[in-house]
């Protein structure tokens, strides 16, 4: 849970700020016996992820890009996205606050993404 959200703080009222009684679904996620399939494809995509390397593919990127970020997030840490935006010409880098599921811990970041793929900012 650490990784999801650095504040993690399981004895507190609200363990991962923002997300309510979606945090007992994770744990309750996280903790269930997982399926078989659902772990092989976990493998799989892991080993997948191991040698994927597109670092130096970033300049070519041509189309507007938004990187989108939570300010607390350890899984996907805020120097990634900002290696990204740095690397992707005219890229634009939007952090939000929260962790990896940012996307409901601030109430601002799906009305960013709708007005970037809008085209309005």
């Amino acid at each position: 849970m650490r990784l999801t959200d650095r504040r993690w703080d399981p004895a507190a009222a609200e363990p991962i700020p923002g997300l309510g009684k979606y945090y007992d679904q994770m744990v309750a996620a996280a903790t269930a016996t997982p399926d078989p399939e659902q772990l092989a494809g976990l493998r799989r995509q892991l080993v997948a992820r191991a040698g994927h390397d597109v670092l130096a593919d970033l300049a070519s990127i041509a189309q507007p890009t938004l990187v989108c970020a939570g300010r607390y997030d350890d899984i996907a840490p805020l120097e990634n996205s900002e290696l990204l935006a740095a690397r992707i010409p005219g890229a634009r880098l939007e952090i939000f606050e929260g962790g990896h599921i940012f996307m409901i811990q601030d109430r601002s970041a799906f009305p960013a993404m709708i007005d970037f793929l809008r085209g309005a900012s």
